[in-house]
């Protein structure tokens, strides 16, 4: 006992130590984890992408759009409202750049001081990001959407790159610069310092496009229906055949489908990607490589993972302990979770941040029935697990006293709703067993 005991610890602490040096180099694979190779080359100029700011001073609106979250939709939109006092806004069919800082002759500085202005109303639009990411490869990569190719040239290599290639991508250096593809939160000069200050932060999809886009708009003191763009984009559900790569489903033109001839400016922008998630991501090491790529998405906005993606069975048992919905989340409503509820907001965070941690020990094929057999292997997983979420409750800024409570709930929760630490073991099924699963 006593020997199982003191073998277990030094395994503690490199495994600690191990996770917390290779996290960031470990790569998702369907065999395996496999380190990333070493690059040497310089890293790439990547832009701030400050020039996503929409101004609208008439209302005093600062609007972040995010590509691939209907980026066209929302610029058409505000070009449409815009063009009441600016006619200029109405002449040539695509609306970017009309409403950016340059085109308002503002700086990077004067932007940030309206950001803080709280006169000022700043929204932004996320999307679930297993669903933009498979949005973007389409649009860009696959014939009969966009002829912009160059972006999926530029990124993966091909103008028609197999959808493994583009995943693969992901698993290397130097990150991606291209805007479709990066992560939501390096938007605007970067969220995570400026979205404290937004009043809108909404997750949109096809049934609620409507509804949250008029919901902005009334709060601003605009009536949707004075704007012409505004049913164009954001049609009632019951109006339109749902679409999924619009705003909260993240394609570029809008959420429905068409509704009449001609009612959407560009219908081949559009990609239907959340109907094809399951076609696409053939297998859990797919999906777990975006997670992994945008897991800064998932905790800034705290999005959950979708029913059907690894280790959701995990996820809802965790997310049952605090009765937080995904379809209804904001900041906002984050925020009041972590003020109201701090154990319960660590505990959404700590089930998130688990989850790329899983997808990074996954590390060969074992069997379901292949459990623990001895004291030893049990110790060792079970304070190794404690090792792995201490470092976790750092992302919730939370005291002392909150972050030991918080670990202590967790590994209880785990040791009680979990058999004999299943849950930490890489359960890598093969892709028939995933398919049938789902």
């Amino acid at each position: 006992m006593r020997l199982n005991a003191a073998l277990a610890i030094p395994g503690v602490v490199v495994l600690a130590l191990g996770l917390l040096v290779i996290s960031k180099g470990m790569r998702c694979t369907g065999d395996g984890v496999t380190t990333a190779a070493h690059v040497t080359a310089p890293a790439p100029v990547m832009d701030n992408l400050y020039q996503h700011w929409i101004i609208v001073p008439e209302i005093k609106l600062l609007f972040c759009f995010i590509e691939k979250v209907g980026c066209e939709s929302f610029n058409d939109l505000f070009r449409s409202y815009r063009s009441r006092w600016d006619p200029r806004q109405a002449k040539g069919r695509k609306p970017w750049r009309l409403n950016n800082m340059k085109a308002h002759n503002m700086s990077e500085a004067d932007v940030d001081r309206l950001v803080l202005d709280e006169t000022w109303h700043k929204a932004v639009f996320f999307r679930e990001p297993l669903e933009r990411f498979l949005s973007a490869f389409r649009s860009k990569c696959e014939p009969g959407h966009d002829t912009d190719r160059e972006h999926c040239t530029d990124t993966f290599g091909s103008k028609d790159p197999p959808f493994a290639v583009a995943i693969d991508r992901l698993r290397q250096a130097p990150p991606i610069t291209d805007a479709h593809w990066r992560p939501q939160s390096d938007f605007c000069g970067g969220l995570p310092s400026k979205l404290s200050h937004f009043q809108t932060v909404e997750q949109l999809d096809p049934a609620t496009s409507h509804e949250k886009v008029s919901a902005l708009l009334h709060t601003l003191g605009v009536q949707p229906e004075s704007i012409p763009a505004f049913h164009r984009h954001f049609p009632r559900p019951a109006s339109s055949v749902a679409d999924s790569s619009g705003t909260g489903g993240g394609g570029g033109s809008g959420l429905g489908a068409k509704q009449k001839a001609g009612a959407v400016p560009n219908e081949t922008h559009l990609t239907h990607a959340a109907d094809a998630l399951r076609k696409y991501y053939l297998s859990p090491a797919m999906a777990c490589a975006v997670v992994q790529y945008y897991i800064d998405d998932y905790l800034l906005f705290g999005i959950a993972l979708p029913q059907w993606a690894p280790s959701s069975s995990a996820l809802r048992r965790l997310r049952g302990t605090w009765k937080v919905s995904n379809q209804d989340v904001s900041i906002h409503a984050h925020d009041r979770e972590v003020r109201e509820r701090p154990l319960g907001a660590a505990l959404q965070t700590l089930a998130t941040t688990a989850t790329w941690v899983r997808c990074s020990l996954k590390s060969g094929r074992m069997a379901k029935h292949d459990k623990p057999q001895t004291l030893k292997s049990m110790v060792i997983n079970l304070w190794s697990l404690v090792s792995i979420l201490g470092p976790m409750v750092l992302i919730v800024r939370m005291e002392t006293w909150q972050a030991v409570l918080a670990v202590w709930v967790a590994v209880t929760l785990l040791m009680m709703i979990v058999p004999p630490f299943g849950w930490l073991r890489p359960h890598a099924y093969s892709d028939f067993e995933w398919n049938r699963r789902r």
